[in-house]
C-alpha cells in the first residue's frame, strides 16, 4: 500500500471495532506520546495495546509481521512497561493475531506462516481475542524449557455475538463500512508500487 498511515489508521479502527464487538472499552490515548495505539478496559484491567498491520506480499511461505517501535535511533522492540498486547493484522489473509509482549521477546519483527494452523508456531495467537477478557497476563512459557503452550479457550462466537448484540442498523452501517475498508486494503495492497 501506498499510503501506509492511512492503512495503519484503517488497521487500528478495524481492531477498535473487533474489541468493541467482543464487550471491551476502547479507549484512545490523546496525542501520539504514548507506546500504545489504545487502552482497552475489559471491567478487571486496562490492556495496553499496540495496532500493528501487514499487508506487504508473503515471503515465500511467510509474512514478516514488523513488532517494533520507530525512533531517531531506528526500530526499536516494546518494552513490557510500554505495551501488554500487540495486535497484528495480516491484512492478505484477514487474520488478526494477539500477541502477549513477553512473546515478542524483543524481536523486530515475527515471521508467521501463510496458512497458519494448530501446532503452528504461533497458532495460539491467531484471533486470540480472549487475551483481551483475561484479568491478567497469561504466562508465556518458555519452549527451551518444556513449557506446554498458552492455548486460550475461545468463548461466544464472533458472528454468535454480533446476532446477539449487535444487530441494529448503526452497527450494520458500521459492519458495511469496514468491510468496504477491508476490500480496499487489500486492492491497494495487490496492486504493484508506483515506479
Amino acid at each position: 500500500m501506498r499510503n501506509t498511515k492511512h492503512a495503519g489508521e484503517l488497521a487500528e479502527l478495524l481492531f477498535e471495532y473487533r474489541a468493541t464487538e467482543i464487550g471491551m472499552t476502547v479507549c484512545r490515548p490523546h496525542g501520539d506520546n504514548a507506546r500504545y495505539d489504545f487502552a482497552v478496559d475489559n471491567g478487571a484491567r486496562f490492556w495496553k495495546v499496540q495496532v500493528k498491520y501487514c499487508g506487504a506480499p508473503p515471503r515465500g511461505r511467510h509474512y514478516n509481521v514488523n513488532v517494533c517501535r520507530h525512533s531517531q535511533q531506528g526500530a526499536q522492540a516494546y518494552l513490557p512497561s510500554e505495551i501488554d498486547l500487540l495486535a497484528a493484522w495480516v491484512v492478505p489473509e484477514n487474520r488478526w493475531y494477539i500477541f502477549p509482549v513477553a512473546v515478542l521477546g524483543g524481536r523486530l519483527n515475527l515471521k508467521v506462516e501463510i496458512n497458519e494452523k494448530e501446532g503452528g508456531r504461533f497458532w495460539n495467537y491467531v484471533e486470540a481475542w480472549d487475551l483481551l477478557r483475561a484479568p491478567e497476563p497469561a504466562p508465556v512459557p518458555n519452549p527451551k524449557a518444556g513449557g506446554a503452550p498458552f492455548k486460550p479457550s475461545f468463548g461466544l462466537s464472533g458472528a454468535v455475538f454480533r446476532e446477539s448484540f449487535f444487530s441494529g442498523p448503526f452497527f450494520k452501517n458500521l459492519s458495511l463500512f469496514l468491510s468496504q475498508a477491508f476490500a480496499m486494503i487489500r486492492h491497494q495492497c495487490s496492486r504493484p508500487p508506483i515506479p
